[in-house]
Formats: structure tokens, C-alpha cells, sequence
């Protein structure tokens, strides 16, 4: 009689971990799907030119634009989609280039 409890406690204990082995398994396949959804989508930036338009230092200004088009230029062959930011009027804060982001960019070359 035992034998045969133990027989079922066993088969079931079996049935059990594979179930658990085919859940983990589909876990980690729907995990890799969905980094790789993540890890494809183009990273949205907004770029705020109104700071640099209005500078009243047009040499400086003619500098940063000519770095705002070459860092415009790395954004979008790194597939990034870059939006102008006097169209939009919501833009997060931390999404938003402007003007200290280039100064900074153009004294880093330097």
C-alpha cells in the first residue's frame, strides 16, 4: 500500500515540476519578445531651438546651430525621431534639448 502512494505522491510531484518547466519556459519567451520590442522602438526626442534663435550673440548663435544640426544629424541615424519643440507645447522637460545641452556639447569638444 505504501509503495503505491508513493508511486502517485511521486508521478505527481513530476507532473508538477514540468508543468513549472513549460510556465518558466514560456515566461522567459514572452520576456525575450518583448525586449526585443523594447530595445526596437526609436527613441522620441523633442529639440528646443527657441533659446538659440534668440541669442542675441549671432556668431555664438551661428556655432550652436551648426552643432544642433550635426548632433540632428547622429539622432536620427541612430533611428531616433527628433521633434521640434515650438510644436509642441506638453514636452517633458527631461526629453527636451536645448541650449545648455549644446554649450555643453560644443565646450566638451573643445
Amino acid at each position: 500500500m505504501p509503495n503505491k502512494t508513493q508511486n502517485i505522491i511521486f508521478y505527481i510531484l513530476v507532473f508538477v515540476t514540468l508543468g513549472l518547466a513549460v510556465m518558466v519556459f514560456n515566461l522567459q519567451r514572452n520576456y525575450s519578445e518583448l525586449k526585443a520590442v523594447y530595445e526596437n522602438q526609436p527613441s522620441i526626442i523633442v529639440f528646443d531651438w527657441s533659446e538659440i534663435v534668440n541669442m542675441p550673440d549671432k556668431e555664438k548663435q551661428a556655432i550652436y546651430f551648426n552643432e544642433s544640426r550635426q548632433l540632428l544629424n547622429e539622432l536620427t541615424s541612430k533611428n531616433a525621431v527628433v521633434l521640434d519643440s515650438r510644436y509642441i507645447n506638453a514636452a517633458p522637460k527631461d526629453l527636451t534639448i536645448g541650449l545648455s545641452t549644446i554649450q555643453h556639447r560644443y565646450e566638451n569638444k573643445k
